[in-house]
Order: structure tokens, then sequence, then C-alpha cells
């Protein structure tokens, strides 16, 4: 029993000594070291001089950048379509373009729902319950301008019960 506690023991030390804890363990030291030294909490100036310091992408892109090439700013562009892609252009053999909210059936619709409000409001405004407030008054008025005629009298006298 002694031989088999002895060869545990031994397991234990192979394990702590293995490539993948020592990796592991020298990560997370220089993790430690990195923040104690303040460089991962410290970053500086964020520009690309000083991202050329650290990273060889921002290097060969500091050595391939002419001088004051891309003083733009971020965002901005000196190309002539900003936020533009493609071309516009009608649709062959479509509709003139209009614009919908001018369209003569749309204006028409309009027009006859704003005299359906207010024949609701004439016809009906006068008999919703006086408790009720004038927003409430106008939401009714709304809803029974576009309801079916034959069901607007049963709607004021379901709305005067409550």
């Amino acid at each position: 029993m002694h031989r088999a506690v002895t060869k545990k023991k031994d397991e234990k030390k192979d394990e702590a000594k293995s490539p993948t804890s020592q990796t592991k363990e020298s990560q997370l030291l220089s993790v430690l070291k990195a923040a104690a030294d303040g460089s991962l909490n410290a970053v500086g100036e964020n520009t690309p001089e000083s991202a050329a310091q650290d990273n060889a992408n921002a290097e060969l892109d500091q050595d391939n950048r002419s001088t004051n090439e891309y003083v733009e700013g971020q965002g901005q562009t000196s190309l002539p379509n900003v936020g533009h892609v493609g071309a516009s252009m009608a649709a062959p053999k479509g509709p003139e373009p209009l614009n919908p909210d001018t369209t003569p059936a749309r204006e028409a619709k309009a027009a006859s729902f704003e005299q359906a409000v207010k024949t609701a409001a004439q016809q009906w405004g006068g008999q919703l319950p006086i408790t009720m407030s004038q927003a409430e008054k106008r939401a009714h008025v709304l809803a029974l301008a576009g309801m079916p005629a034959h069901l607007r009298a049963g709607y004021v006298q379901d709305l005067r019960r409550q």
C-alpha cells in the first residue's frame, strides 16, 4: 500500500510539471506583470504612430502611407458620393416616379376620412358620456368614423352603460 501512495504522489508531481499547466501559469504571470506595469490600463494616445510601435500591421501601414494621407477624419471622405452605393436610375419601362404622399387617390382617401370624422363628431359626439375626457371622446369619434354605420348606435349605447 505504501508503494501505491508514493506512486499517486509522483503522478501529481508529473501533472504539475506538464507543459500545459506551465504554459497557463506563465501566461497568467505575464498578464499579472503587464497589469502591474500598467501596460494593460494606460495605453496612451490612440494614433497610427503609437499603434505602429506595438503592432506590425500598423507599422507596415505607416511605411506604406504617404505623409498627410487619410487626414479627412473618421467617417469623412473627399469622395463625391458620400454614403451612396451604386447608381440611382429609374426602372426601365416602369411607372413615372410619384410622391406617394401626394397621389390623387391618397388625397381623396384622406379627404374622405376627414369628412367621415366630421360627420361622426356631429352625429355622435354629443351622445358620448359627459364624464369622458376630451382625449377619450376624440378616440371614440375616430373609432366611430372608421366603423360601419349599422354598428355605431350599439357602440355608443355600450359606452353610455359603462
